[in-house]
């Protein structure tokens, strides 16, 4: 059982490492493109 849970949470850490490349070649590609001039920031306006 100990082993079961283990494995679990190999298959957990990967699963999030593999989401945090993801999210930080996102954050890359974003501040990329901002650099560029391609999209400009606007905060989000809250809708009512």
């Amino acid at each position: 059982a100990i082993h079961d849970a283990e494995e679990l949470l190999a298959e957990k850490r990967a699963a999030v490492s593999r989401t945090e490349d993801k999210l930080s070649l996102a954050k890359l590609e974003l501040r990329e493109k901002l650099q560029r001039g391609k999209y400009r920031f606007y905060p989000l306006q809250l809708q009512d």
